[in-house]
C-alpha cells in the first residue's frame, strides 16, 4: 500500500500525542515530516490507506501491548554492541563497582537494572565487568534485572547469540573469556554470566516501579543508555523521579552521553569519574531520634496521627523518616505480643518500610512477631512472603504465600507473586495457572483500582502484564516455538 496523500497535519499531532503518552516516544514540531514518513510506513504495516481510519483504530480503548511493541520497533534503533561508551565502563571498573562492593562486602548481594536492554549487551556487559572483579563469585548474590518494551529484542537477548558485529568493542581477552563461536561464525555467551541477568518485559510508561514485584526497589545502579534520546523532557522527569525511588542511598544512575543534561540535579547530584558522569541519590537528612526519656513518654500512648502522619512520609518516599517515627514508638515494647496484637497496622508499616531501605532481616524479625499473635490474617503472611523473595529464599516465600491464599483465596497480590517465584524457580506451567488465575481474578475489578499488596499497581497495568505473561507462554509452547 502506497499512500500519495500527505497525511493532515492535525492527524500527525495526534500521533505525536498517542506516542508520548503511550510509549513515551517525543517527535518536537520541527520533525514531523520525518514523523508523517514514519506514520505511512507504520500504516502499510497494519494495511491502512486511511490515515483517520488509523488513528481511530489505535485508540480503539487504549493502545494494545502488540501495537505498542510494533510502534516502538518503527520509530526506534535496535542496534548496540558489548561495552558502549568504554569510558563508562572504565569508571564501573575503577570507581563504581569497588565502592559498590566495599558497601556489600557483609551482605554479598549487588542489584543492578539495565532499563532499555534492547537485545542484551548492555547487561551482559556488566556482568562481565562484575565477574572480572569478584574472586568469590559464587559467595555473591548477583541480580542484573534486564527490561525492554520490545519482546523482540528480549527473544534475542534471552538467546545470548550475537554476530562478530555486537562485539566490534570486546577485548579479545573478555571474547575468550565469555564466549563461545558457532559454526556460522556467530558468538554465545557463557551460560555462567547468562544465568546472572534475568530478561524482563517492562514499558517505563507504566509507571509500575518501583516494586519488589517485579525486582525494581533496593538497587544500588540504574543503567538507562539511549533511551531518553526518545522521550520528551516531561517524560524524562517522571521516569526519573520514579528512578530515584528505586534506588538504594548512594546508589547511581548511569544515562549515555548524549542524555546527561536532560537529568535534573533535583533529584540526583552528579559526579565525575575521568569524563564518565554517574548520578547519585543523596540520602535524605533523618530527623534527630528523641533522648530516651521522651521515647518513653511518646510510647505511653499512640498519637492519634502517627499512622496515617508515617503513611504520608511513605507516599512522599520519606522511608528514612517515618521509620525512625514508628520505631521510636513501637522499640520498647517489642516483645509485648498484646501491644504488638494492639498496633499490627504500625508494625507492619515499619516492617515495610525497613523492606524498601534494604532493612531485611530487621522486616523479617517484626513480621514474624506479628505472625507470633496473628495467624489468621493474610497480610503479614504475604509481607513476610516478599521479604523471603528479596531475600532470595523463594522455598519458603511459596509455602508462606500458599498460607495467605489459604486464609483469602482472593489475594491477587499473593497469587501473582506466587506465579513469580514458581516462574523464578523454573516451574512454568504452574506459573502460568497462578498467572492465569489472577487474570482471572482481576477481570471483573475497575482499571483505576489499587490492589491490596500492590498499593503502587493499577488493575489496569496489572492486568496488562498478566495478559503479556500469558501471549509470551502460550507462544513459547506452540508447536516448533523451539525449534
Amino acid at each position: 500500500m502506497i499512500l500519495h496523500q500527505p497525511v493532515p497535519k492535525d492527524l500527525v499531532e495526534v500521533f505525536a500525542h498517542l506516542l508520548v503518552e503511550h510509549i513515551g516516544i517525543f517527535y518536537q514540531k520541527e520533525r514531523w515530516n520525518e514523523l508523517e514518513k514514519k506514520m505511512v510506513k507504520i500504516m502499510g504495516h497494519y494495511h491502512f490507506n486511511d490515515p483517520t481510519a488509523f488513528i481511530k483504530w489505535l485508540n480503539e480503548k487504549s493502545l494494545t501491548h502488540e501495537r505498542m511493541i510494533q510502534l516502538a520497533k518503527f520509530l526506534t534503533v535496535g542496534e548496540t554492541y558489548f561495552f558502549r561508551e568504554p569510558k563508562i565502563f572504565n569508571a564501573l571498573q575503577s570507581n563504581i563497582f569497588p565502592l559498590l562492593l566495599k558497601k556489600h562486602a557483609k551482605d554479598k548481594q549487588l542489584r543492578i537494572w539495565s532499563a532499555g536492554c534492547c537485545t542484551g549487551e548492555e547487561p551482559y556487559s556488566l556482568a562481565m565487568t562484575l565477574h572480572q572483579m569478584i574472586p568469590d563469585w559464587d559467595a555473591w548474590k548477583i541480580e542484573i534485572l534486564a527490561t525492554d518494551i520490545n519482546n523482540e529484542y528480549l527473544n534475542i537477548a534471552k538467546e545470548g547469540v550475537y554476530r562478530s558485529w555486537s562485539l566490534r568493542s570486546t577485548p579479545q581477552n573478555m571474547i575468550d573469556l565469555y564466549f563461545s563461536k558457532n559454526k556460522n561464525s556467530t558468538f554465545s555467551i557463557n551460560p555462567q554470566i547468562k544465568k546472572y541477568v534475568t530478561f524482563e518485559y517492562l514499558n517505563l510508561m507504566d509507571g509500575w516501579f518501583p516494586s519488589p514485584l517485579n525486582h525494581t526497589s533496593n538497587l544500588d545502579l540504574i543503567f538507562c543508555h539511549n533511551v531518553f534520546i526518545y522521550f520528551s523532557l516531561e517524560k524524562i522527569e517522571t521516569v526519573t523521579s520514579k528512578f530515584i525511588n528505586c534506588l538504594n542511598d548512594w546508589g547511581l544512575l548511569s544515562v549515555s552521553s548524549v542524555e546527561l543534561s536532560t537529568i535534573k540535579e533535583k533529584f540526583f547530584t552528579s559526579h565525575n569519574f575521568s569524563g564518565a558522569y554517574f548520578f547519585k541519590k543523596m540520602p535524605v537528612k533523618k530527623e534527630i531520634i528523641p533522648k530516651k526519656e521522651n521515647v518513653v513518654k511518646q510510647a505511653m500512648a499512640l498519637p492519634e496521627d502517627l499512622y496515617e502522619g508515617c503513611l504520608n512520609l511513605k507516599k512522599n518516599k520519606n522511608y528514612g523518616e517515618a521509620s525512625e517515627k514508628l520505631k521510636s514508638f513501637l522499640i520498647l515494647k517489642k516483645n509485648d505480643p498484646a501491644f504488638i496484637k494492639k498496633y499490627i497496622k504500625e508494625v507492619l508499616l515499619y516492617t515495610d518500610l525497613c523492606a524498601n531501605q534494604g532493612q531485611l532481616n530487621e522486616a523479617l524479625s517484626w513480621v514474624d512477631r506479628v505472625l507470633e499473635v496473628e495467624k489468621n490474617n493474610p497480610i503479614p503472611f504475604y509481607v513476610k512472603s516478599v521479604i523471603l523473595h528479596f531475600l532470595g529464599d523463594n522455598s519458603a516465600g511459596i509455602r508462606t504465600l500458599k498460607n495467605a491464599i489459604a486464609l483469602k483465596p482472593n489475594f491477587i497480590a499473593a497469587v501473582f507473586l506466587l506465579g513469580i517465584l514458581e516462574k523464578e524457580e523454573l516451574n512454568e506451567d504452574l506459573a502460568n495457572e497462578y498467572f492465569k488465575k489472577a487474570l482471572d481474578l482481576v477481570q471483573d475489578l475497575p482499571d483505576d483500582l489499587f490492589l491490596m499488596g500492590m498499593e503502587s499497581v493499577t488493575v489496569a497495568q496489572l492486568k496488562t502484564h498478566l495478559e503479556h505473561l500469558e501471549r509470551h507462554f502460550d507462544r513459547a509452547k506452540a508447536p516448533g516455538a523451539n525449534d
